[in-house]
């Protein structure tokens, strides 16, 4: 056997008894600080939100707040301090469906005849939303709490769907339907979130938190070359609470 043979044969055992020995050892405070400095948590959360499309001559029958339900996945990471950082993911159902003014009438419809919309319907099918985090814990005797302010992307899917009307400018009556239209868009804007989670064990967290959403501005097409586009601007304001779990 050579000297370089003999050499690799040693820092091979030697590799061999290190892990050995550290698969043995009890872990240090070290290891077991940087374990919990990172979390990972993951779970349900059902919602309430209220749309609201603007301009509101564009819009709207009353508007409600909508439940809608889904789930939750966040990374977590220990500062000093009590300090966290961190990142959440989100998507859920849809969160409202609004009917539209019966007549979207054009800004200079005259005597002439024209086409519009009627009994036109606004429905969401899911949202989505990434944001990062950053908040303080405060241990208590009964549980660990932590606030915390959150911002980030948002996304929503929504369909527009109607009929199209032939109608009389002067006095704004039906005179024939041209048939139907139907549009989707995804909009795509920012989420401002600001919450409190409750630690009730180790392994489970509740947590509650209201959230404004401005999705910005989509075009759903032409409604006709007399009325043009139909543009709606979408924003949401509400809240959401849920079971988070441990990883």
């Amino acid at each position: 056997m050579t000297l370089h043979d003999d050499l690799k044969t040693r820092c091979a055992l030697a590799v061999l008894v290190f892990l050995g020995v550290s698969a043995l050892a009890p872990p240090t405070v070290q290891a077991a600080r940087s374990k919990n400095d990172h979390q990972f948590t993951l779970g349900g959360v059902i919602g309430l939100s209220k749309l609201t499309i603007n301009p509101l001559s564009a819009a709207v029958s009353k508007e409600k707040f909508k439940e809608h339900y889904g789930v939750l996945a966040r990374y977590k990471r220990r500062g000093q301090g009590g300090i966290f950082t961190g990142v959440d993911v989100s998507g859920s159902t849809g969160s409202g469906r609004l009917t539209l003014n019966a007549m979207l009438a054009p800004a200079t419809a005259a005597q002439e005849t024209y086409n519009t919309l009627r009994t036109t319907t606004f429905k969401t099918f899911w949202n989505a939303d990434i944001q990062g985090r950053i908040g303080r814990e405060f241990n208590t005797g009964i549980g660990s709490f932590s606030p915390y302010a959150a911002f980030g992307a948002a996304f929503i899917s929504a369909k527009v769907q109607g009929e199209r009307l032939s109608v009389s400018g002067g006095e704004r009556r039906m005179i024939e339907s041209t048939g139907g239209f139907n549009s989707t868009k995804t909009f795509i804007g920012w989420k401002a979130s600001f919450g409190l989670d409750y630690d009730i064990t180790e392994q489970i967290q509740l947590f509650v938190q209201g959230e404004y959403a401005d999705y910005g501005e989509q075009s759903f097409g032409s409604v006709s070359p007399e009325v043009g586009d139909l543009n709606i601007e979408l924003d949401s304001l509400g809240g959401r609470a849920g079971v988070l779990f441990k990883y």
